[in-house]
């Protein structure tokens, strides 16, 4: 204590004794606001036992170190610092410990409140004597499992902050390749849009599978709506005044395709639980080229029907097609859902046949099985074949009776 005196009598030494009074401070501050009940008791008793129970760890060793100054500007504190310690670890210890080790016991017909109010208290000492003794082991594990939360929090952050970056990304990429007719023959923009995607969450990844079949809807409904008018007004010459907008239409229909292709081509499996995602995936880019085709012929801006490429084109949606169906194949017994598929197949083998654009009859064979796949689709709406009039379905019928039909 005479050390204490010395302290508080040199004002060089000040901090010292501020180091050592400021926990009670807190304690007393703490004990000043508290509105429980036994809020004061509970702390003091808190604060003592862990006091203790800090000497007591003091005490392992052979001798301990009295508080007391070795040079103007360096002291020794000595036991104190388990003192202080051990009332740091006897509060720490009651927010590891469960709540009910410190509860009173149920009152099975105890009459004695006072006893249950005892066993609260010696409840308290030993946990706070137990937290005090190790004061220093459970700092030091508390500021390890801080550390740990902070280091997890910031990898978190990282983490949420990498994927806010890899959305823009995404987004930059999407937008670019919807609305920029150039982008999707950039192999280094379809290729790293790939990437972005074999990374993405599966929200992002249907996110961008829905925008785009939205998108892809609206286009192909106003393709069927510029077609419909151009058979209601056929003097009016509607494709020709619509050719630039039949352009704008194609260009979304490639970039739609590409988007598709992006999504399979980077499918991995380990983001959806069955492969119906495939089959949208497919039968979208199916659809997409199909259309983009059709709009080519409406705007006048075809291919040669007899090259190669002509043919492979419509190969291709056939092939997706097929790709498609048999991915549903495996999750539904619903035949309903392939009155689509039937549909667009005969239309992909209208246009193989290569007759209907030079308008002229199909042969035999061709005319059985187109007229086979409209009536498939027909059967699975529940309609006649006749309510089937998307081009070029209309155009083919008026060339070719159903003589044939099987």
């Amino acid at each position: 204590m005479n050390n204490l005196f010395r302290i508080s009598k040199t004002s060089r030494q000040w901090p010292l004794l501020i180091a050592l009074i400021f926990p009670i401070l807190v304690i007393g501050l703490g004990m000043f606001i508290t509105n429980h009940n036994n809020g004061k008791l509970y702390l003091s008793l808190i604060t003592a036992a862990g006091g203790l129970g800090g000497i007591l760890s003091a005490t392992r060793f052979p001798s301990i170190k009295i508080p007391h100054i070795e040079r103007p500007n360096k002291y020794v504190i000595g036991f104190l610092t388990d003192v202080i310690a051990g009332i740091a670890g006897a509060y720490i210890v009651f927010l590891i410990l469960p709540n009910h080790l410190i509860m009173p016991p149920v009152n099975n017909g105890d009459p004695y409140l006072e006893t249950k109010e005892l066993l609260v208290n010696i409840r308290l000492i030993a946990i706070s004597i137990v937290g005090g003794y190790l004061g220093r082991a459970l700092l030091e594990k508390v500021g390890e499992d801080l550390v740990s939360q902070v280091k997890t929090i910031e990898a978190k952050v990282d983490e949420v902050d990498q994927r806010i970056r890899d959305r823009f990304s995404i987004e930059s990429f999407l937008a670019e390749i919807l609305y920029i007719p150039k982008a999707i023959e950039d192999f280094s923009v379809t290729d790293r849009f790939i990437d972005l995607l074999k990374l993405a969450e599966p929200q992002t990844r249907k996110y961008i599978f829905y925008r785009t079949q939205s998108l892809r809807f609206e286009y192909s409904l106003e393709l069927d709506h510029i077609y419909k008018k151009s058979k209601e007004a056929p003097a009016d010459n509607v494709l020709e005044n619509r050719r630039t907008y039949l352009i704008l239409i194609r260009e979304r229909m490639d970039a739609f395709k590409e988007i598709y292709r992006c999504l399979f081509e980077s499918f991995t499996g380990s983001f959806e639980d069955t492969t119906e995602p495939l089959s949208l995936y497919y039968r979208e880019f199916a659809y997409s080229m199909k259309d983009s085709l059709v709009a080519q012929i409406f705007g006048k801006t075809n291919p040669d029907i007899a090259s190669l490429t002509w043919s492979k084109s419509w190969l291709r949606i056939q092939d997706h097609l097929e790709k498609s169906r048999t991915f549903i194949a495996r999750n539904h017994e619903d035949k309903s859902i392939y009155s689509e598929f039937y549909m667009n197949d005969a239309i992909c083998l209208i246009m193989l046949d290569g007759n209907f654009m030079l308008g002229k009859q199909s042969p035999p064979d061709a005319m059985n099985k187109i007229n086979e796949q409209l009536h498939n689709a027909a059967k699975s709406r529940a309609h006649d074949d006749e309510s089937i009039n998307f081009y070029p379905i209309r155009e083919w019928r008026q060339l070719n009776p159903k003589q044939g039909l099987v």
